[in-house]
């Protein structure tokens, strides 16, 4: 068993500081509490009393660790994980990683220290993800939803969106409307964006109306639509987005200038929420069932607690549904811009 000399034998601290840099307390720089953390990931450490009491029985808890609350995919997510839970006549202790890695993992360890019988997270990447062996190492279920670790090296059940088929379902849907020059907000931060630049690039390319000049990288809404009328003509009409977000900010960029969505650039994307249904135009998009992703994950993860970690495990594939309003009809004129307004 790995004991606290060890660490700070590797660290080259004293037990007193590895102590308080695995309690968050103590004064000490950043970067040496981070290291002697990562050491401990590293040896698998674990305090006396986890080890020892772990699994003695169920705590009735889960740990839902969550990216965003502020985005409402990751907000009626998580509503959904907690009526599960508590049908089921568990608590749900809720996370906030704000997209930090290091935050993620700290809250893995606080859950493991507080006995949860499993958790479910939308975690905040895919290339690291070392915290994720302390939950294999002492049997506890996971479920990860949206981004994936890789399956390989963390095995673990698994809820997604088929993102690729969608988005090249919403490129079909922007070929039907009569749009021939279309611009992809190409997105490569992770998989799931990956997946939905890769379906919109294959369907434009499989209809023969790709063109590689208009793959542009996806920023924010407004550079975006700065970077289209800086390229000046033969404008495109509409353009595939991987996220709503940077939809609304194009459609206000457009709006700044005197033009409008659709009359001047159609627009598409990926997403919906509650307040899109209020926002002119209304937004053509490839919704994802962000509740019932939710509950898909809950209830694989109290199959996990009631069975046990199996030998194979599943991924759970949650159809996303094309929601068609106003924002893909084909321009009534071509996109303009006077050269004073660029």
């Amino acid at each position: 068993m790995v004991k606290l000399k060890d660490i700070a034998e590797r660290a080259g601290v004293s037990m007193m500081t590895v102590t308080h840099a695995l309690r968050g307390t103590g004064r000490m720089s950043a970067d040496t509490r981070r290291l002697i953390r990562e050491i401990a990931d590293e040896l698998h450490y674990l305090p006396n009393e986890v080890a020892r009491g772990l699994r003695r029985r169920e705590t009735k808890t889960i740990a839902f660790i969550v990216r965003h609350l502020s985005n409402p995919h990751f907000a009626l997510m998580a509503e959904a994980v907690e009526e599960v839970a508590w049908r089921a006549g568990y608590r749900v202790y809720l996370c906030q990683s704000s997209d930090r890695l290091e935050r993620e993992a700290e809250y893995v360890r606080t859950a493991i220290s507080s006995k949860v019988d499993g958790i479910v997270m939308t975690p905040a990447q895919e290339a690291d993800n070392r915290h994720l062996h302390l939950l294999r190492k002492l049997g506890i279920p996971y479920v990860t939803i949206g981004h994936r670790p890789d399956p390989d090296s963390f095995p673990g059940d698994h809820v997604a969106t088929d993102n690729r088929q969608k988005a090249a379902e919403l490129a079909a849907h922007m070929f039907r409307q009569g749009h021939r020059h279309i611009v992809v907000a190409e997105n490569r931060d992770n998989s799931v964006t990956s997946q939905r630049t890769d379906g919109f690039v294959e369907e434009l390319l499989r209809v023969g109306c790709f063109d590689e000049t208009l793959r542009i990288r996806e920023q924010n809404g407004q550079k975006l639509i700065e970077e289209i009328l800086e390229r000046g003509r033969p404008y495109p009409t509409a353009m595939l987005l991987t996220h709503q977000f940077v939809a609304i900010e194009a459609i206000e960029e457009l709006r700044r200038r005197g033009m409008q969505v659709p009359d001047h650039l159609a627009l598409a994307c990926f997403d919906d929420f509650p307040l899109l249904a209020r926002i002119q135009p209304l937004l053509t998009v490839m919704s994802q069932d962000s509740a019932r992703m939710g509950s898909f994950a809950m209830e694989l993860l109290l199959k996990r607690i009631r069975e046990g970690i199996p030998s194979t495990f599943e991924t759970v594939v949650v159809p996303a549904e094309l929601t068609v309003r106003q924002s893909c009809r084909f321009p009534s004129q071509e996109l303009q811009a006077d050269k004073e307004g660029l």
